[in-house]
This record gives structure tokens, sequence and C-alpha cells, in this order.
């Protein structure tokens, strides 16, 4: 008896398996305008001029051209599209629309993917029956959200007492990638007046993030972007946050990196705040607040080539511990207080910062040491101060000339560095490279050089550079020395006129031995070896076109100097392109040059009937003509053999 109860267990079990048909998930649930596509014929539930179908197999729930607005009584719908299962994806194909209480809801993470461009528009407002839930358009309940090659947007309409949120995902990691979403709500209605209107909502979220091309926009918001914990990151993409009512962006870490743009503004909070750090990396931003920070974070890192606009009704950067702005564009200004303010040191190397406070307040207040090393600091009317010690090597500016007067320090050490005599250097190894001998006036160099300080700081930086533009004037001014040896001929190329622009090369021969060649000048300038070639012959200089058209209209002194003498000779550029012996012209338009009036030239009259011209075969016939008697008579030869 035991074993035919055996045998018939084992036939019910394996006709459970064979059976035909789909079987899903325990508890997975699919559910479009209230109907559970699982259940439904085909998997298929049409929805306006569109349909819903699923796809078992791939676990992908397809909206095309889709319009989910009411149930089949005609009631508004709760739920769009319910979703209880593991590793589903919507897909949209075509134009989608959704109204509802939540537009797509989902207990799992959940995919969105975009088809050929296909787009979703999701309007979502108070439901009556649900006067105590906030009305959401995609709300991924677990965490988890991906975005793909889609077109969304989402329309927040009368959210009643509740607040009302776009996108809400309660965890894990959530991306939107190559995609672009839309965020804005209607006007006020009959909303409670602390009822809150919310782009995204990512609270507890891992990270969320928003690369490969994509774009947020949000418009008309109580709050954008609220990820208390989570961390943010942003990559060649762009998020614009248009005013929100009280903050843009709130989260625990945010990144904007590579080529991303960020515009975000706020009203009465923070427009970007991170519970630790703030990245700006190969990125730009522009962040305002009317009656609070631009930003406000732990860690403040602005770098590689990054460009940052921050406006605050307080300090428009408030830093808790480092900040940091390196190789980069920062321009802050606070309207009511300082412009930067940190708690910790402030560093800034290599960039061009512009900060100003309001009336009567300063630019940089620094609880730490400020160091700042390299490129230029704006403080307008205002000031530098810190509570440590202040390392100036960079240049200060007030209202756009250098300053150092406004640089307090509370512990009293203020250092600057020493200024940079890069540039003197380099003037004076020009000047050590030259020969005393060559030159009358080379005491002028020498003055110059002499009159250089050494030891001076960063505050004297534009007189340490004006020993250099001192040196390299004296060495534009020296004269050669004329020995009076010998005043060489110009051989060829002596007094060229030339249209200016002509973009030719100007060749001067001179009768000098070219192993004395030394030097040429200009109207008194030495010309770079880079504008000019010379060679053996006896000497042959061409002057390079484009240095030459660099020459302005008229008269120029060409001198070309030798160890033991010189030569000198004009070059003169003229605009009127018919003047001037050495204007080149071009020989076929000369009426000299043209065969047809060149007796030596004519041609003879020709017999039309001839193969050649005059009375005389060409040399091709007479050789076509041989090798023809040529062929005939090997062929005759050929058939008497036969």
């Amino acid at each position: 008896m035991k074993r035919k109860i055996f045998y018939v267990f084992l036939v019910l079990c394996f006709a459970l398996i064979f059976q035909p048909g789909t079987v899903f998930a325990a508890g997975e649930q699919i559910k479009v305008k209230g109907v559970d596509i699982l259940k439904a014929p085909d998997q298929t539930v049409p929805c306006g001029s569109g349909t819903a179908s699923y796809n078992p197999d791939t676990k992908t729930l397809t909206l095309e051209n889709a319009v989910i607005d009411q149930d089949s009584s005609g009631k508004a719908l709760i739920y769009g599209v319910e979703i209880q299962g593991e590793g589903i994806t919507v897909e949209l194909v075509g134009d989608n629309t959704i109204s509802g209480h939540y537009g797509i809801y989902s207990g799992n993470p959940l995919n969105i993917k975009g088809t050929s461009g296909g787009s979703l528009t999701i309007h979502t407002a108070q439901d009556p029956s649900l006067s105590s839930f906030s009305c959401r358009g995609i709300f991924v309940e677990g965490g988890g959200l991906t975005v793909q090659d889609a077109n969304l947007e989402v329309i927040l309409g009368d959210i009643g007492k509740e607040n009302g949120c776009a996108v809400y995902i309660t965890g894990r990691d959530n991306l939107i990638s190559n995609s672009h979403l839309k965020i804005t709500a209607q006007s006020a209605g009959s909303s409670a007046a602390d009822a809150k209107r919310q782009g995204i909502n990512a609270t507890g979220a891992y990270s969320l993030a928003l690369s490969n091309n994509s774009s947020v926009v949000m418009e008309n918001l109580d709050q954008g972007i609220g990820a208390s914990g989570a961390e943010v990151v942003i990559s060649e993409s762009r998020l614009s946050i248009v005013e929100a009512e009280e903050y843009a962006v709130t989260c625990g870490n945010l990144e904007i990196l590579y080529g991303a743009e960020v515009d975000a503004a706020s009203k009465t909070g923070v427009a970007v705040g991170a519970d630790d750090k703030i990245v700006v990396s190969g990125a730009s931003a522009n962040i305002e607040s009317k009656q609070s920070n631009a930003i406000v974070c732990t860690n403040l890192q602005i770098k590689e080539s990054s460009e940052v606009v921050a406006k605050g009704y307080w300090p428009a950067f408030y830093v808790v511990n480092n900040t940091v702005i390196d190789d980069s564009s920062v321009e802050t200004e606070s309207t009511a207080d300082v412009g930067i303010f940190c708690q910790g040191p402030v560093e800034i190397t290599e960039s061009e910062v512009k900060a100003t406070g309001g009336t009567g307040k300063g630019s940089i207040l620094a609880h730490g040491d400020i160091a700042i090393t390299g490129g230029t600091t704006e403080i307008g009317s205002g000031n530098i101060s810190s509570r440590g010690d202040i390392h100036v090597g960079g240049t200060i500016t007030s209202n756009g000339k250098p300053s150092y007067e406004n640089i307090e320090s509370g512990s009293g050490r203020v250092e600057y560095l020493d200024a940079d005599y890069s540039k003197v250097d380099q003037a004076i190894a020009k000047a050590e490279a030259l020969k005393k001998e060559d030159y009358e006036n080379f005491e002028e160099v020498e003055k110059a050089i002499q009159a250089v300080v050494r030891g001076k700081n960063i505050t004297d930086q534009e007189v340490v550079d004006g020993y250099a533009v001192a040196i390299e004037t004296a060495i534009s001014a020296l004269k050669p020395v004329s020995s009076g040896q010998n005043v060489y001929k110009i051989v060829e190329g002596a007094n060229q006129t030339i249209v200016a622009g002509t973009k030719k090369d100007v060749t001067i021969k001179v009768d000098g031995d070219f192993n004395k060649f030394s030097s040429l000048f200009v109207d008194g300038k030495e010309v770079a070896k880079e504008n000019y070639t010379a060679a053996a012959g006896s000497t042959v200089i061409t002057l390079k076109a484009e240095y030459v058209n660099t020459l302005p209209v008229g008269a120029h002194t060409i001198t070309i100097n030798f160890a033991d003498g010189a030569a000198e000779t004009k070059l003169t550029l003229t605009e009127d392109k018919d003047q001037g012996a050495g204007t080149e012209k071009d020989p076929s338009k000369d009426p000299s040059k043209d065969p047809s009036k060149d007796p030596s030239q004519g041609q003879t009259n020709r017999d039309e009937s001839s193969p050649g011209t005059g009375d005389r075969l060409p040399i091709g016939w007479i050789v076509a003509l041989i090798c023809s008697a040529a062929i005939g008579l090997a062929a005759q030869r050929y058939r008497m053999k036969l």
C-alpha cells in the first residue's frame, strides 16, 4: 500500500513538472491599470491606443505607446504600474503616459530602459483615498533603480497635505545613465503649506549616480535631491535645479567629475550641502543661495581645472575642516558675510580665485592656516584673515591692483614667500650668451643686470618682473660694432620691393665669407635665427615669409654682420601690386612672353589631310610605317616556308 502511494506521488510530481503553461515565481505579481498582467490573455493589457505586455522569459514589461490613467471602470488609479517581483525591467517603446497616486511602484530593484528613444511621462497627484500617504512618480521601495537610455518626465500635481516626490528610492545603488529626466511641479493648488514637493528622495540609499551624458532638470520644487547619507556622483552629465524653495542638493558625499555641469540654486536654505566631502574635479558648478550658504560641507576640494561660481547670503563656502583649491578658477561672493569661511586650513595653489564679502566683511576667513601659492587671489575691498599662520606665495590683488596690506594673522605670523626670479634669470642668461665686444652699447645691458636686487619676497613681485623687462629692453637696443675693415657688397637681391602679404621668402646674397657670418639685423634689432636661414655661397640669407609678413608697409634696413664687416641693403614693403622693381610677375601674363606674338614660335599652315604639320611626316608616323613593312616582310617569308 505504501509503495502504491509513493508511485502516485511520483506521478503527480512529474505531472506538475511537465504541465504546459507559464509558471511564475511565488508571490510575483505585476499589475497594469489594476490588472494582473501575469493572468491576462497573452500577458497583455490594452492601454488606450497602446499596450502593456510581459515576457516571463526575460522578465520584461514592455510599454508601447501605452496610456495608463484609469482602471476598467473608469476610476483614477492608485498604482499605474505595480510590481512585486525581482529582476523586472520596464521597457519603453514609443511615447507612454501614466497617471496615478504612484506612477510606477516596485517592491524590489527595478530597471527602466528606453528603446529607440522611448519615453514616459508620469503625472502624479494625491489620491483622496490615500490622504495620509505622499504621492510618488517612481517609487522603488527596496532601492536599486537603474534608468538606461530613457527619456522620463515626472509632473507633480496637487499633493494635498502630504509631501510629493517625483522619484523615491530607499536603498542600494541607483543609476541614471544616458538618460534624460525632467521633474516639474504645478502650482500650489489646494496643497497644505507645509507639504513639500521634492525631486529625488534617495535618503538611505548607498549611492545615486548620474553618468554617461545624462541630464536631470528640476523646476518649481521645494527640495531638489535629498540623499542624506548617500554618495551622489555626477560625471559627464548635467544637473540643473532651478531655484528650489529650500535646498537644491543635500547628501552624504558629492562628487562632480569629468566635464559634468551643475547649476543649482535655492531660496531659503543651503543650495548644496554634504555631510562629509564635496569634490569638483575637471568639471564646472554654478551654485547660489538667496538667503543662506551656497556650499556647506566638512571637506571641500576643487581641482583639475575646474570652474566654480558660488554666491550666498551667508559665506558662499562654509567648510568645517579643509578647503583645497588647486589649478582651478573659483569665484565666491557673499551678500552679508565673508566669501570663504573655513574652520580648518585653506590651501590655494596655482588658481585664479576671486573672493568678496559683504560691506565691511572679509574675503577669506579661516581658523586654521592659510597657504596661497601661485596664481592670483582677488579680495576686492575685503581682507584675508586667519587664527593661524598665513603663507603667501601668490599674487594678492585688491580691486585689480597688487595689494598685501589687508592680510591679518591672529598668531601674528605672516610669511611672504620669495619672489619668482625665473624671468630675470632667463634674461640674464640671454645677455651672457652675447659677446660684449660685438656691440657698441653693451654697457646698457650691464647696467640693467647690476640693478637687480636679490632676496625680495612676493610682495615685490612686480618690481622683480620689472628687472627682467629692463634687461630684455637693453638687449633689444644693442647696436652691433662695425669694425670698418670690410664693407661687403650685396651680390643679389639688393634693395628689393615686394608686396606686403605675398607670403614669399626674401633672399639676399652677399660676397662675404660664410664662415665669418655672425648675425642679421632688421631696423637695428637682431632677427631670431628661427626667422631666417643662412647658407654658404658666398653668404646667402633667406628671410622666411612668416617673418616678412610681420613687417609693416614701408622701407626697412637689412644689416648682415660678419666678424670683420657688414653689408647693408633696403627691403621695401608696398601695398601697390604694380610698384617696385622687385615685384614678382607672372610670365604667363606678360605680353612679351606670349608665344602667339613670337615669330620663332609660329606654326606653318597645316594641311588638314596630312597626318603631320607642314610638309614633313612626324617621327611617330615614320616609325609606324617601318614597323608595318617589317611585319609584312616577315609574314611573306613565313608563307614561303609553308
